[in-house]
């Protein structure tokens, strides 16, 4: 008896080890512009998000973004956000995300803050705040001058 108990559990053990190493996941993360932007209001900005390896955006059969990747939220909830454009990963060259949102009211919004959500999947890494790089920031105040800022990753949640 003792013996078909102890080749159930090695056989129990055995195929709890079975089945993949990779696992697939999705994120959330937020995009926030300082606080301490210039004293001037924002119009505009574009953001160029270097994903980790294993990181994607939901695509249409296209190939383009799915819609509803990339929402306005918190300071610039309500503005327009262009098509996101991704652009794959390529040897060491990591994927990457460029988003662009544009406000409507002329006079634009008030400084800094959470300016995106940005919703991702992710095969075979486990990734974390720290692990997406933002770039090529271009910040635009009502009558178009550009301003330099630092945005950073305000909030993540894996889902």
């Amino acid at each position: 008896m003792l013996k078909k108990i102890g080749l159930l559990m090695m056989g129990l053990i055995l195929f709890a080890g079975c089945g993949s190493n990779s696992h697939n996941s999705s994120a959330t993360l937020k995009i926030s512009l300082p606080t301490a932007t210039p004293a001037r209001n924002i119009a505009g900005t574009t953001v160029i998000i270097a994903l980790p390896p294993g990181g994607t955006p939901e695509l249409k059969a296209d190939g383009s973004v799915a819609d509803g990747v990339v929402t306005a939220s918190g300071t610039f909830a309500g503005a327009t956000v262009l098509p996101p454009v991704y652009t794959a990963a390529s040897g060491v060259i990591p994927g990457t995300l460029s988003i662009t949102l544009g406000i409507l009211n002329p006079s634009g919004v008030a400084q800094g803050g959470e300016c995106a959500t940005v919703a991702l999947k992710f095969s075979g890494i486990t990734p974390t705040a720290g692990s997406f790089i933002l770039s090529g920031v271009v910040v635009v105040v009502p009558g178009g001058e550009k301003l330099s800022v630092d945005p950073f990753v305000s909030d993540f949640k894996l889902n």
